[in-house]
């Protein structure tokens, strides 16, 4: 879970992310799109979907969050 101190800063980041995205992904999707094929360009974003999908299937998320030793126990109450 993210301190509520540093949500803004995270929110923040991710918008300027996803504007980049927004910005860029027609441009590189063209460039691919010209190099490969249509289909091309259709099949190296499949290969990347599949990899981010093996990668969070394989390495959860918690482990990228959660410190060792860290209490994250949930559902007990405070």
């Amino acid at each position: 879970m993210i301190p509520p101190e540093r949500q803004a800063t995270g929110w923040g980041i991710f918008s300027t992310l996803e504007g980049l995205g927004i910005a860029a992904g027609p441009i590189i999707g063209g460039a691919i799109s010209a190099w490969l094929h249509p289909g091309g360009a259709i099949f190296l974003s499949s290969l990347i979907l599949a990899g981010m999908g093996c990668f969070y299937l394989y390495y959860p998320f918690e482990k990228l969050t959660i410190k060792p030793g860290v209490d994250v126990n949930v559902n007990k109450l405070s």
